[in-house]
């Protein structure tokens, strides 16, 4: 009986790492779409934030999988304001929003959730 069991959890153990592989790589493909997608869509001016978009590769942490696409520190707070909108310094003007991460993370999100779906068990 003992011997069934075993097989059993050693069977789930591998149906949990094809998972857990499954969806890295389905992390990792969507991270650097989406990424890519920002840089396309980001407005370019002088270029410095369409050049400080990055993604991380998907990595496990604290039983979640996760990975990144975004802006680092020190040029977030600029990111923000082109993709909400914001008034010049003498507000006399507004500046309207060019949500260029939204868009790229709204167009990536069904191919992600399709591809998650059909991770082979």
């Amino acid at each position: 009986m003992l011997l069934g069991l075993d097989a059993v959890l050693a069977a789930l153990d591998d149906e949990l790492l094809k998972v857990k592989e499954g969806a890295s790589h389905v992390i990792d493909d969507t991270v650097n779409t989406c990424t890519q997608l920002g840089i396309d869509y980001c407005p370019v001016d002088t270029g410095e934030l369409q050049s400080t978009i990055t993604s991380s590769p998907a990595e496990e942490a604290d039983g979640s999988i996760i990975g990144a696409s975004g802006i680092p520190d020190g040029v977030s707070t600029y990111a923000w304001y082109v993709e909400n909108g914001h008034f010049t310094r003498n507000h006399h003007s507004f500046v309207p929003a060019n949500p260029f991460l939204q868009k790229a993370f709204f167009e990536v999100q069904p191919t992600f959730f399709s591809d998650m779906g059909a991770i082979d068990l």
